[in-house]
């Protein structure tokens, strides 16, 4: 009785061991294919799956010309797409489908060889491994054949150890089906075929049993190369001399290490952090191979260092030594073996859990980690993003309008651009590959770029692979000289260009001569109409003279304010759009500088002024413009008045893109977003709000928008109501289907202690129920202390600027009674009284004028270096201000006199000086001696 107790209860114990292998198992291959179905749509398809696709989408016979000729890989993948497209369809979804499913099954033949060889635990470790891999994840979600060669690899190997233990026909056929398949999906599957054969036959030799199999293995092996030589001779022109550039030792090591890196952390980790983790998993690996040489409570096992080993190291060493003749070295290619990988690393894992429970934990936690890490950044991180192209594509989808072309800079976009013109009918612009080909085709490329854009409204750019074929950047170049770029938008890495044409009729040029920094000049100023439809682009440029080689890079503010100071739009460019830059010019050197202004469709009818700010790029200085040697007021030169025309707007090729994207519908008005900057800000300063309004229905009067600001404690501390629309262009006058935006500007009053303030819109009138709106985030404002005791002035001086600031005096080192040298240095302290509320936000200038009357010392700032603007000033409020002025080192000899006083921004107009026909005040001479 007992014995048989005693057989029951291990039974019992095997079935429940059985039972738990199975559910963890099956656990792995869930969490794999929900890893792999995240997002699978989403990416769009890269330059290899489009030229999966494309070879796909021809006929049988030209697929098989196609990889006998030219495409380095076997048809078989080609020939399932062919078949599996027109059933499941084209989106990326269904495309990428089979190989997440060849990646999951891989996962399945990795448990299932593991068990053969009696390594369950390390099975599941590596089965584990592999479903969070993001190198795996990312070639399972490619249309491509490396997943499922590694898929095909896996069961060869697995019929190969069923055959080589028990060699029954099944066997056969699961080996020769799996090997025959996965031949045909890729060239290393032969070096596969080459490990299986040399492992049966090492077996042979030491197994009396699998030596009486024999037999049965070479008849699998006839049939394997019966069904595939023949293929081998009819494609021997791409099998046996396809050329690439040659690879030497050196070049494959790096390769070996690359694949290292990928196999064990995939692309998504920066290299400082790949690396050293890349070598915790080959330490891993090691000892997994040592693990599959002397397991646990055993002797030395060939087998099973051959069966870890072997499939692990024959991809990347027969591959070097194939390369040697026929270059075919690549990361990806490896993935035919890289079950075992990921069998041997947990091989390592479970003997050192053996070894040690917290060493095996603590790298276990490590390996896990790493991979977790890249596979989020896999995700989420754009600088891994795989289908930039595909992005740019789908882009200039969405807003290119009849009459549109895209140009493509570099061929390999060209399938690319074909998937989404093409098959699936989202691009709706014709595409044109450039440069042209053939001995002459630089030579007739820039001619047909004038041909194209004659044929267009306008051209779409694309130059993700610029590189490749044209490193000179000659096409961009000539765009940027010859055309109007009105968009240059980054698309994940890169940019994407909108380039348009002149109208025909000469330009109006508008002469203005203004000097910028004494560098150079603003000559002229182009345009060929004022008056345009919101949605329309105006072609504008500058002409520009070189005065003296400058080694500053000038960048161009192009800005567009309404009638209440609002920028509406703003684009900085350098000129030529980056391809003139004038740290290259030589003195005389003419240049044009074409911009196309879109007047966005969201503008509301009305007049706006043109202007530009010029600053240097490195430091963000601002240029100053003189006029016939005299400074020109503020820091924008005013170029044109434009009038925004009442009516529908044009089709645009760009819609509103507010920062806080919203769906909210008040009665005929939908707010579809707003634009903020959550600052920090300071008492004084205005908070712009920009809204966004999609009108549903005519809306039957006017209506009017009441602003809180609302601190940490509910109180509200200012309110603003205003109406909604202007009076230009109030809301009774908005047209249904328009999108308009609208301006908020909220003033943060003088006395606000520092913290986080909500913003509350409320709209009434026109029909619009009452209804608040919270607009997030809140803005932070960072107070400041305020000062009302008069100090001890150096050098009382008493005067007034614009009836709201005293001046009390100044203090300076050095004393006006010495003398500088050029070179030197100027500490200016002046002492500020506010004498009422001020409205505007002023800048203090601070001029050193030389005998000569040209200015040598300057330093203009907002008070307290921006932290105190003259908005935040409370009356009676004591305000030290410090500023530096430099002598130049050319200053001459001479007595100079130090002027101050304060002048708005934007419209250069200044304070003037109470009781005195001035708006500057001298308060001190110096001497600069030679």
């Amino acid at each position: 009785m007992l014995p048989w107790l005693v057989r029951c209860r291990s039974r019992l114990l095997a079935l429940e061991n059985q039972a738990i292998f199975r559910a963890i198992a099956l656990a792995v291959v869930f969490l794999a294919f929900a890893i792999r179905l995240y997002r699978l749509g989403a990416v769009g398809i890269e330059y290899d799956e489009a030229f999966s696709i494309r070879t796909a989408a021809g006929s049988l016979q030209q697929i098989l010309f196609t990889v006998a000729t030219y495409e380095p890989h076997p048809p078989l993948y080609y020939s399932f797409l062919h078949v599996w497209y027109p059933i499941a369809g084209a989106t990326e979804f269904a495309l990428r489908f089979p190989t997440v499913a060849a990646n999951i099954v891989t996962i399945v033949f990795l448990i299932k060889i593991a068990d053969l060889l009696e390594w369950r635990e390390a099975g599941l470790i590596g089965a584990f491994l592999l479903a969070l891999n993001p190198y795996q994840v990312w070639y399972a979600q490619e249309a491509r054949m490396y997943t499922p060669v590694a898929c095909f690899g896996a069961g060869a190997v697995y019929g190969a150890l069923r055959i080589l233990r028990r060699g029954n026909r099944r066997d056969l056929a699961i080996h020769v089906i799996f090997a025959i398949l996965a031949l045909y999906s890729h060239y290393y599957a032969i070096f596969l075929v080459v490990f299986l054969n040399l492992q049966a036959g090492a077996w042979m030799l030491m197994d009396q049993g699998a030596r009486r199999r024999v037999w049965r293995w070479l008849e699998a092996q006839a049939v394997t190369a019966a069904c595939y030589i023949p293929w081998l001779a009819y494609a021997n022109r791409i099998s046996l001399y396809y050329t690439r550039p040659p690879v030497n030792l050196s070049d494959m090591a790096g390769i070996a290490a690359e694949a290292l890196r990928d196999f064990s952390v995939g692309t998504s980790l920066p290299v400082s952090l790949a690396v050293p983790c890349s070598l915790v998993f080959l330490a891993v690996l090691i000892i997994g191979i040592w693990a599959a040489w002397r397991p646990p409570g055993r002797g030395q096992s060939w087998r099973g260092l051959m069966a870890a080993a072997g499939y692990l190291l024959h991809a990347p060493f027969l591959g070097a030594v194939v390369s040697i003749v026929r270059s075919m070295y690549q990361p990806r290619y490896f993935l035919v073996g890289a079950p075992a990988f990921f069998l041997v690393l947990g091989l390592g894992l479970a003997r050192l859990r053996r070894w040690s429970r917290p060493a095996g934990a603590a790298v276990g936690a490590l390996v896990i980690a790493s991979q977790l890490a890249s596979l989020a950044g896999y995700f989420t991180d754009p600088r891994y993003d795989k289908s930039e192209v595909a992005r740019a594509i789908m882009e200039v989808g969405k807003h290119a309008l009849p009459g549109d072309a895209v140009i493509l800079a570099g061929w390999s976009q060209k399938d690319e651009f074909w998937y989404y013109h093409d098959l699936r009918g989202v691009e709706p612009a014709p595409g044109y590959v450039l440069p042209l080909s053939g001995p002459h085709g630089w030579s007739l490329t820039l001619p047909e770029i004038d041909q194209i854009m004659r044929q267009h409204r306008g051209a779409w750019l694309l130059t993700y692979s610029v590189l490749e074929v044209d490193g000179r950047h000659l096409i961009e170049t000539y765009l940027a000289r010859n055309y109007y770029q009105v968009i240059a938008r980054p698309v994940i890495n890169n940019y994407l260009f909108y380039y348009t044409a002149a109208p025909p009729t000469a330009p109006h040029v508008v002469r203005l001569e203004d000097a910028c920094n004494g560098e150079v000049m603003l000559e002229d100023f182009e345009y060929h109409t004022v008056a345009a439809r919101a949605g329309e682009v105006l072609p504008l440029a500058l002409r520009w003279r070189a005065l003296a080689r400058t080694p500053r890079d000038y960048v161009v503010s192009w800005r567009l304010q309404d009638s209440e100071g609002h920028v509406v739009l703003q684009r900085d460019s350098p000129p030529a759009s980056g391809f003139a830059p004038t740290s290259s010019w030589q003195p005389g050197q003419e240049v044009v500088d074409r911009y196309g202004m879109l007047l966005p469709a969201y503008l509301p009818p009305g007049r706006y002024t043109l202007e530009i700010v010029v600053f240097d790029r490195a430091s963000g200085a601002v240029c100053t413009f003189e006029h016939g040697g005299q400074p020109v007021p503020g820091t924008a030169l005013s170029l044109a008045e434009i009038t925004v025309l009442d009516g529908p707007p044009a089709p645009a090729i760009d819609g509103p893109r507010p920062a806080h994207p919203l769906d909210l519908t008040l009665g005929s008005l939908g707010l579809v977003g707003y634009d903020l900057d959550p600052g920090p800000y300071h008492p004084g300063d205005q908070v712009a709000l920009r809204l966004y309004w999609r009108v549903l229905h005519p809306i039957p009067g006017d209506v009017t928008v009441t602003t809180r600001l609302i601190d940490e404690q509910g109180k509200v501390l200012d309110g603003l109501t205003e109406p909604l629309g202007s009076a230009a262009f109030p809301t009774s006058r908005w047209q249904s289907g328009r999108t308009l935006a609208t301006y908020v500007d909220l003033p943060i009053p003088a006395r606000s202690p520092s913290g986080t303030y909500q913003i509350a819109l409320e709209l009434n009138g026109g029909g619009i129920a009452s209804h608040r709106i919270d607009i997030d985030p809140p803005v932070t404002v960072v107070g400041r202390p305020h000062d009302f005791t008069v100090p001890t002035v150096p050098h009382p001086l008493r005067a007034t600027f614009g009836g709201a600031i005293d001046l009390l005096g100044y203090g300076i080192q050095p004393e006006a009674t010495g003398t500088l040298a050029p070179g030197g240095q100027i500490e200016l302290t002046l002492f500020w009284r506010a004498v009422t509320v001020i409205d505007e936000d002023y800048k203090v200038f601070t001029h050193l004028v030389g005998p000569d009357g040209k200015i040598y010392g300057q330093d203009d700032a907002v008070p307290l270096d921006g932290e105190a603007p003259t908005t935040s000033w409370i009356p009676g409020e004591v305000v030290r201000d410090r500023y530096t002025l430099s002598i130049p080192p050319s200053a001459p000899a001479g007595r100079y006199t130090l002027t101050i006083g304060f002048y708005e921004p934007l419209s250069g107009r200044r304070l003037p000086l109470v009781g005195r026909h001035a708006d500057s005040l001298a308060i001190a001479s110096l001497k600069v001696v030679g």
